[in-house]
């Protein structure tokens, strides 16, 4: 079996719930996490000191998710859900 190659994760909601759990799985495989919520502390916090040198925490506003939301939309191929 092959080695996988390290992936870099941008979630979004990542001090909590299902946001925190992808975060914490996507670290635990070796990948590059940068965690984006209203609060960059929180997501430190949640984190705790098992966070890799190379995750971030970065603030993100509530309207920045609605932005990137419609531009996929927009960028989907046509028939997609």
């Amino acid at each position: 079996m092959g080695t996988a190659q390290q992936q870099t994760w941008f979630i979004t909601g990542a001090a909590r719930g299902f946001g925190l759990e992808i975060a914490r799985a996507a670290l635990a495989r070796g990948d590059a996490v940068v965690a984006a919520a209203r609060d960059p502390q929180a997501v430190t916090r949640a984190l705790g000191r098992a966070r890799p040198k190379w995750a971030s925490a970065a603030p993100i506003a509530p309207s920045a998710c609605r932005s990137l939301t419609a531009s996929s939309q927009n960028d989907a191929p046509a028939g997609a859900p």
